[in-house]
């Protein structure tokens, strides 16, 4: 028994030293963008429902939200968040039985520095849901859950744009 714990031991040893030997790294968390280090929000989309669970992430990152334009080293400008909803499959009695749910963010990015120029995109999240005819109220429930999963999913997806730089 003692020389089957050795081996195991000497059989991870030897792999780590060829991960480490290749060249592995864990991934570590990115720095949060000295350009956008002071970002100030605003534009058309940017609703307080919204705004209340974009600022929480954009602070997680690192970011230091400002309310003075001369202050910013950066503006985001939220275009529009479009929150649908599409039919996918119909049921007995033309009671809707699966649909999709997706969230998009359009967004531009206009940084202070005199070389940068407006960059902008759109990040979306979306999900089948299946409901059930007797049960409307549970269905409608879930479905404001998994829309509020998917507006977390797309807020994580605008920052992690905005940390990577493109």
């Amino acid at each position: 028994m003692g020389v089957e714990i050795h081996m195991r031991r000497l059989i991870v040893c030897a792999l780590s030293l060829l991960l480490v030997a290749c060249g592995y790294q864990l991934r570590g968390t990115a720095e949060w963008p000295d350009s956008l280090a002071r970002i100030q929000l605003s534009g058309a989309g940017l609703t307080p429902e919204f705004e209340r669970h974009l600022v929480p992430a954009l602070r997680r990152a690192g970011a230091r939200l400002v309310d003075d334009s001369a202050a910013a080293t950066a503006t985001l400008e939220i275009v529009g968040v479009d929150e649908g909803r599409d039919l996918l499959a119909l049921g007995v009695g033309s009671t809707v039985r699966d649909f999709q749910l997706a969230v998009s963010i359009d967004f531009r990015l206009h940084e202070k520095a005199e070389t940068a120029s407006p960059r902008g995109g759109r990040v979306s999240a979306q999900r089948g849901i299946q409901t059930s005819a007797t049960n409307v109220t549970a269905a409608l429930a879930e479905a404001r859950r998994v829309q509020g999963e998917l507006r977390d999913e797309a807020i994580a997806a605008l920052v992690r744009r905005l940390v990577a730089g493109r």
